[in-house]
């Protein structure tokens, strides 16, 4: 596979794109990293994002969006993600749900995918990663009972719906979208999970009677449809890591320059000029395996194991970074904001056992 430099196209919509961000997402990233933005807070950045172009820049013409290639929406996201975007993830969802909504049929493809290309409806996802606990669904005279207790879900509080993926006893897999004004599910955050984390402390709960209408897929295709979600998750949670990686390693480089030590700039020191080339490179092959994987999804090619790997590695190199640039600018370098869902011991170990299961066949999740 043939990797391309960006063309004069996509330069110019990162351009654009980068100033956007820097002036409009930045302070209101800022001001709501610790605690939950409000309602109508948080529907005004997403129909402000939506007009520069995402969640909709991947979507076909037809269908609503700019028809642009997965690269390039990659390309924007890590610029919204270093404007601090990880503190807002109704966006990152936003790609993901939208691009679930476009295999999705008609009825539900007509009645959300317009308002969620254009941020008028925010859509979350629930307990999509692997060792979840899911929802339990019944068929039913044609209905599908879903019960749900205490789920993850990402970005659920401020959600017009949830897409949920639901066992039945049968043990095929439902997809099913739950209404917010049709079903009235509740989400809160979780108590257990301590300080607040966009989009990694929040817990669902419902018992709905779902519509034929809302069943957005069934057994084998319900399957697939997951597999795919959980692709584009992982690809765009590595581009999260990437996205804080660059941003920490220009900070770094520019304090190396500035900053003297024993008479000479930081930077003309060995050890720190070989620092800053370890940070780079850690940024550079993160970025990489991920825009491998964008190349791999716009040639139609199946890539969940590149992906997973993408992740993990992505977040793991990012805390070695962080722990990286924090020694070399000491005090003057603030902790990182880090999205739990994306980072973490815990997080990046399940990621991994996620691949090896993809790689053996063999789980060892349980």
């Amino acid at each position: 596979m043939q990797f391309t430099t960006p063309s004069e196209e996509q330069r110019l919509a990162v351009e654009v794109f980068r100033t956007f961000a820097q002036r409009e997402v930045d302070p209101v990233a800022s001001k709501y990293r610790h605690r939950v933005m409000p309602w109508a807070a948080a529907h005004e950045v997403q129909q402000m994002v939506a007009e520069f172009g995402l969640p909709g820049a991947a979507i076909p013409k037809a269908n609503g969006g700019l028809g642009l290639s997965c690269a390039t929406q990659g390309l924007l996201f890590e610029q919204f993600i270093q404007a601090g975007g990880a503190a807002l993830p109704g966006v990152q969802d936003g790609i993901v749900v939208a691009r679930l909504l476009l295999a999705a049929p008609p009825a539900i493809r007509e009645r959300y995918l317009p308002d969620v290309i254009a941020g008028r409806k925010i859509g979350a996802l629930a307990a999509m990663e692997p060792a979840q606990s899911l929802a339990q669904a019944r068929l039913e005279e044609g209905y599908c009972l879903v019960t749900a207790d205490e789920i993850r879900v990402a970005n659920g509080i401020n959600s017009d719906f949830v897409i949920c993926p639901a066992r039945t006893a049968a043990g095929p897999l439902a997809l099913v979208v739950l209404d917010r004004e049709a079903h009235r599910y509740e989400v809160r955050l979780d108590p257990a999970a301590g300080r607040f984390d966009a989009g990694a402390t929040e817990v669902f709960s419902t018992r709905a009677r779902v519509a034929p209408d809302h069943l957005l897929a069934h057994g084998d295709e319900a399957q697939g449809l997951l597999a795919a979600v959980r692709t584009q998750q992982w690809i765009h949670g590595g581009l999260s890591s990437v996205g804080l990686m660059q941003l920490e390693l220009d900070e770094a480089i520019a304090h190396a320059r500035v900053h003297e030590e024993f008479g000479r700039p930081m930077a003309a020191h060995r050890l720190v000029a070989a620092r800053i080339a370890e940070m780079a490179t850690r940024v550079e092959s993160a970025r990489l395996l991920c825009e491998r994987c964008l190349a791999l999804v716009d040639a139609g090619k199946d890539c969940e194991t590149e992906a997973g790997m993408a992740r993990w590695f992505a977040a793991e190199a990012a805390i070695g970074l962080q722990h990286q640039a924090r020694q070399l600018r000491g005090v003057d370098a603030p902790e990182w904001v880090i999205p739990r869902r994306a980072f973490g011991d815990r997080a990046i170990e399940t990621q991994k056992l996620a691949a090896a299961q993809m790689l053996t066949g063999i789980s060892a999740l349980s």
